[in-house]
C-alpha cells in the first residue's frame, strides 16, 4: 500500500488561531503526519473516514431533533477514534463539541460540527490521494 502524502501545514496555533472560530479547510490545523501511522493502522483510515462521515450523518440528524444529548455521545465517539489515530486537534474539537452538548450550548455545537466536517473532508482528500 502506498504511503499516505507528506503534510506540512503548520498547527491551527502556529498560525495564530485564536480557537473562537473553526478553523475553515485551508487554515486546518496538521500536526497529524499519516506518515507516522503503522502499516495496520494506515490500512484502517478509509474505514476510520467513512465511519467519521456516518457519524457526521448521525451527528446532524440529532441536531435537527434538538437531541443534544446523542451530539455529546457523537462527540465523545469521535474523540476517542480520532485520538487513537494520533488526531490530537480533531479530538480536542470533538471534546469541545461533546462538552458543548452537555452544557446545552447549541452555537458552540454547531460550531465544532463544522470544525469536524471540514477535518473529515480534509481526510477523504489524504485517503483519496493514499488510495489512488
Amino acid at each position: 500500500m502506498a504511503p499516505f502524502p507528506k503534510t506540512d501545514r503548520p498547527s491551527w496555533d502556529d498560525r495564530g488561531g485564536n480557537g473562537s472560530e473553526p478553523p475553515m479547510m485551508d487554515d486546518m490545523p496538521r500536526t497529524f503526519d499519516p506518515q507516522t501511522l503503522d502499516p495496520d493502522a494506515r490500512e484502517l483510515m478509509p474505514l476510520f473516514v467513512s465511519t467519521r462521515r456516518a457519524d457526521l450523518t448521525e451527528l446532524q440528524a440529532a441536531l435537527d431533533a434538538g437531541a443534544l444529548d446523542i451530539a455529546a455521545r457523537i462527540g465523545h465517539r469521535i474523540r476517542g477514534t480520532a485520538q487513537s489515530y494520533g488526531l490530537t486537534e480533531l479530538g480536542e474539537l470533538a471534546l469541545e463539541l461533546e462538552q458543548g452538548a452537555d452544557r446545552r450550548d447549541g452555537a458552540e455545537v454547531e460550531r465544532c460540527a463544522a470544525g469536524i466536517t471540514q477535518w473529515v473532508q480534509w481526510l477523504e482528500e489524504v485517503v483519496a490521494v493514499q488510495t489512488s
